[in-house]
């Protein structure tokens, strides 16, 4: 009887196990999704600051009466909720990841 024990014990903590190392790798697949995010947002951000730099130079150039001052000032506003949205992947990315080491019974594993 001990050893019936012995081997359903050993299977479910095998069985957590693997639970485990699933839900780890979910984890780290998260982090990792994080981090392109972050970086494509941080690109993207790049970008968006020519953008907001070039509409600043032209609105400095323009006459206040000028027809593209309308245009130039859409574009301006656009950029700015762009560069708002940008901020979320961003403050993803920043997180700090998940510890990478699980419990298993009386030992850790990394």
């Amino acid at each position: 009887m001990g050893t019936f024990r012995e081997v359903s014990e050993r299977r479910r903590i095998e069985a957590a196990a693997r639970e485990h190392d699933l839900a780890l790798a979910r984890v780290e697949r998260l982090e990792s999704l994080g981090r392109v995010a972050a970086g494509v947002a941080h690109d993207f951000n790049n970008l968006l600051g020519v953008i907001g730099n070039y509409t600043a130079s032209l609105e400095k150039h323009l006459a206040d009466d000028d027809p593209l001052v309308e245009d130039v000032h859409r574009i301006r506003d656009a950029a700015a909720t762009a560069t708002q949205l940008t901020r979320q992947p961003l403050l993803f990315g920043r997180r700090r990841p998940a510890s990478r080491s699980i419990s298993r019974g009386s030992s850790t594993t990394c």
